[in-house]
């Protein structure tokens, strides 16, 4: 039975007036449990395998005729895959049965904007109950042409979004492969003059300035707390620059602890348990003992040379780590390590031109971000 309401999307098309219904989702688009698949059974095809994360594999055989709606039912919930071909739905998984004549793009997104994890019936593993689901009742366009312009629409929000993750991976590509030519000096640039720099010179790391570690203040003290000293953690270390901490510690808490204060400029390096993650301090800070940190003598360093260069040599880091609890390397293993440097000012022109990838890379991000958080407005606003 349909229970028509008064309710409507606070967003829609003019066009259309018609109001919503409310039904049970088993009347809107059933769900059914996949069918097993072994890897070994598996057979290279073009027919994809959906699993409970999306489409991992192909195989020779289909067990449904496309389109296709597929959720995750184990393992993974929430996760909602469109297919336009024939599939296997994995046993991990849940798919549509019927589309009861409503759009299969749109009743796709339909299953995006349902919180899922609200039917998880697992105690351990993340598990979907779909008769929980089907019980539920939700609102529904009854034109199948509302739902084919709503389907329509944040296609093309979808549309864009793949676009930009793919510039966004091109441009990740493309800097990884100009580091490698210009480390390995395949590449390089020229002076003011057009003419050739000095030949580069083989150097320690303990050359590039002072390597020093970090410290914890006693935690049962409040006084050596919530000062105005930035303490980092090697969790919070994400990005090329860090500019602010979870927490702080006070003037008495620098002091207390074996911690120096770090000034501007400073590449703070983990070197304890995950090794290698790097950032440059964009305020005088201060870390915990899981960090090794760079103090960079800039009148014969780069900071920023050093720090792509770490990125680029993270494994010659990891090599000379050990520990039986977790990995960390020392400052004295560090300070051994041999790299390759030119003259500063060529160090600064190769700094500068990763930094410009770099600073494509942030735009495209942040795109990507704005277009999520409007895709995610839509969905609040295109829907009931």
């Amino acid at each position: 039975m349909t229970e028509t309401q008064q309710k409507k999307p606070v967003l829609r098309f003019p066009e259309f007036l018609e109001k919503w219904a409310s039904r049970k989702v088993e009347n809107i688009a059933p769900l059914q449990r996949g069918f097993d698949l072994p890897t070994t059974q598996i057979k290279d095809g073009k027919y994809p395998v959906v699993y409970s994360n999306g489409i991992l594999r192909h195989h020779n055989e289909f067990k449904i005729e496309g389109p296709g709606v597929i959720t995750g039912r184990s393992g993974t919930i929430g996760e909602v895959t469109f297919v336009d071909e024939s599939f296997w739905p994995h046993n991990t998984t849940l798919w549509v049965t019927d589309f009861f004549g409503n759009d299969p793009k749109y009743i796709y997104y339909f299953y995006n904007q349902i919180r899922f994890e609200r039917y998880n019936s697992g105690s351990t593993v993340p598990t979907l109950n779909r008769n929980d689901v089907h019980r539920s009742k939700a609102f529904i366009s009854q034109s199948l042409e509302e739902q084919q312009k709503i389907a329509a629409f944040l296609s093309s929000v979808d549309t864009k979004i793949e676009q930009l993750s793919k510039k966004k991976s091109l441009l990740e590509q493309y800097k990884k492969g100009m580091m490698q030519k210009l480390f390995s000096q395949e590449i390089r640039f020229k002076d003011e003059q057009g003419k050739d720099y000095p030949d580069w010179e083989e150097k320690k790391l303990g050359c590039v300035g002072q390597i020093t570690g970090g410290g914890t203040p006693d935690t049962n003290k409040q006084n050596l707390w919530n000062g105005d000293i930035l303490w980092f953690t090697p969790t919070e270390i994400k990005f090329k620059y860090s500019g602010n901490s979870i927490r702080k510690i006070s003037k008495e808490g620098l002091a207390k602890s074996s911690a120096t204060l770090l000034p501007v400029g400073t590449i703070l390096f983990t070197s304890r348990a995950t090794i290698g993650e790097v950032s440059i301090a964009r305020k005088e800070c201060t870390t915990n003992q899981g960090f090794q940190s760079f103090i960079v003598n800039d009148l014969l360093f780069s900071n920023e040379y050093i720090y792509y260069w770490i990125i680029k040599n993270k494994k010659q880091f990891l090599r000379r780590a050990n520990g039986s609890t977790f990995l960390e390397i020392s400052k004295g293993e560090m300070k051994k390590i041999s790299f390759s440097a030119p003259d500063i000012k060529e160090q600064q022109k190769i700094a500068s031109f990763l930094s410009m990838i770099d600073k494509k890379i942030e735009l495209v991000t942040e795109q990507i971000k704005q277009a999520q958080i409007f895709k995610k407005g839509l969905f609040q606003q295109m829907f009931v």
